[in-house]
């Protein structure tokens, strides 16, 4: 399963907006196929093919469950709610119970999905910290 699929999925099962969450999923061109060099295997031709080949379905359920593709900093504005910094594959906001959700997927694909998983979300996580000396006021 491509990784937007996964996104689907995800939604579907954790975060629909049926159920009252607010969603916006983040889709890279590359996921659906649409960047990189000239395949060069018949398998990765057809990988991509399939990528792209699948991803305007994708997008059209996105659509039709109400669910935000890309741009998740105005949509942020538009809805109200807060912006989380990063990258993240997936934020959702449950506005009734004051929930929110901040996932990171990973579908099919030709690298090590463990190592780019880790990666990601090591990324999702980090933040500036500043320190203070005991007893300053700054």
């Amino acid at each position: 399963m491509f990784q937007p699929r996964v996104k689907l999925e995800f939604v579907r099962r954790y975060c629909a907006p049926q159920d009252g969450w607010c969603v916006c999923v983040d889709i890279d061109p590359s996921e659906e196929g649409r960047t990189g060099s000239p395949r060069e295997s018949h398998t990765a031709r057809k990988r991509q093919k399939d990528m792209q080949a699948d991803a305007p379905r994708v997008r059209q359920e996105f659509k039709a469950l109400g669910v935000n593709v890309g741009d998740r900093k105005r949509w942020c504005a538009t809805q109200g709610v807060p912006y989380f910094e990063g990258d993240p594959d997936i934020v959702a906001y449950d506005r009734v119970y004051k929930r929110c959700i901040v996932a990171e997927v990973e579908g099919a694909s030709s690298g090590q999905p463990e190592q780019k998983l880790t990666r990601r979300l090591a990324k999702s996580c980090e933040r500036p910290v500043s320190y203070r000396k005991a007893g300053s006021a700054t």
